[in-house]
Formats: structure tokens, C-alpha cells, sequence
């Protein structure tokens, strides 16, 4: 099984993402924009797991969750990876509540060291992806939208959970299935 441990965002926020990828969808781009029940906040992308490491995962992310204290983020930006001149990811980022998740996205890190998943070696960006880019039609269009378009979200959100999920690919594109949540209560 594919995994990866997220932070979940409001219905408010999804719809609001949901206007500015209906947006960016007219600028007639070769992307394939994310489902609005998929738009999530990746803390670690753990790849091909095993099923018998799946226990001694949740076991870790109990234990993290139950030390870490809930705390409220906001998106206040669009962009990309690598750059905005050069589109390959979009991206909302996160400008409230950055720090700490940076920090919570460190413990989640170090809590799966021991299990033989691999540390990032670029610097975490917390950010909600909305589209990867598939071909460079009009890519100049959605560049300039992503240089002149101003987004910051009406809508905080709580971050009270860490949520594993379970990355299915099929035809449609990825289904993302819950696997367990596990509350922030420190």
C-alpha cells in the first residue's frame, strides 16, 4: 500500500480552493487539477509501505499525536514548484500557522526515522497541491495568473489531527482513503 500522513482542510477551505482551480481551469492549461475531496496538506509521504509496518506507524503517530497540541493555519497564497515562471506543481500555501507546521512536520519526520523512511532533503513548504502540470500548453497564461493573482483565504482551519492515508491509483486518478486519524491532544 501507498501512504502518506496529512492534515485535513474545512469544507470553507475546499470550496474556496474549488473557485480559484475554476479559475486557473479557464485559462485553458494542460493540468489535471486535484478533486476537491482529495485537497489535503501532506506532512510525509511515506511511498510503498509494507502491511506489517502499518502497526508500528499508527503506534508512532498515537504516540506524536497525544504530545502534540492542535493549532489553527490559514492559506494566504498561490504558487509553484519549482517556481512560478516555471510551473510544474500548484500549489495554495500556507502563511498562518506556517511555523508550526514546520515543526510538526519535523516530529512526524523523526518519529519514522527508526522505520526506515527517508528524511526530505529539500525544505518543507506546507501547502495544499491544486494541479500538476501536464504539458506546457498556455503554461505562459497560468505563469502570469500565478504572478498577478492575490489569494488569501477568509478561512482558517484547525489543525487537531494528523490523518493517515492510503494513496489507490485507478484510471480516474488517485482515491485517497482514510486509514486513521489520530487527534492532536498535547
Amino acid at each position: 500500500m501507498r501512504l502518506f500522513i496529512a492534515a485535513d482542510i474545512s469544507n470553507l477551505v475546499r470550496e474556496e480552493l474549488g473557485e480559484c482551480i475554476r479559475e486557473l481551469e479557464s485559462l485553458d492549461v494542460d493540468v489535471r487539477w486535484v478533486t476537491l475531496q482529495n485537497l489535503h496538506v501532506t506532512m510525509k509521504f511515506l511511498g510503498r509501505v509494507d502491511a506489517d509496518k502499518l502497526s508500528l506507524i499508527q503506534e508512532r503517530l498515537k504516540n506524536l499525536a497525544a504530545k502534540a497540541k492542535p493549532f489553527t493555519a490559514r492559506l494566504s497564497s498561490l504558487g509553484a514548484f519549482p517556481n512560478n515562471q516555471d510551473p510544474q506543481i500548484v500549489w495554495a500555501g500556507i502563511g498562518e500557522g506556517q511555523k508550526l507546521f514546520q515543526e510538526l512536520v519535523v516530529r512526524v519526520s523523526n518519529s519514522m526515522k527508526g522505520l526506515g523512511f527517508e528524511e526530505e532533503n529539500r525544505e518543507y513548504t506546507a501547502h495544499v497541491t491544486l494541479g500538476r502540470v501536464r504539458s506546457k500548453k498556455n503554461l505562459k497564461n497560468l505563469a502570469k495568473a500565478l504572478l498577478d493573482k492575490k489569494y488569501d483565504s477568509q478561512y482558517p482551519f484547525a489543525v487537531d489531527q494528523l490523518t493517515l492515508f492510503e494513496s489507490i491509483t485507478d484510471s480516474r486518478g488517485a482515491i485517497y482513503k482514510v486509514v486513521e486519524k489520530f487527534p492532536l491532544s498535547g
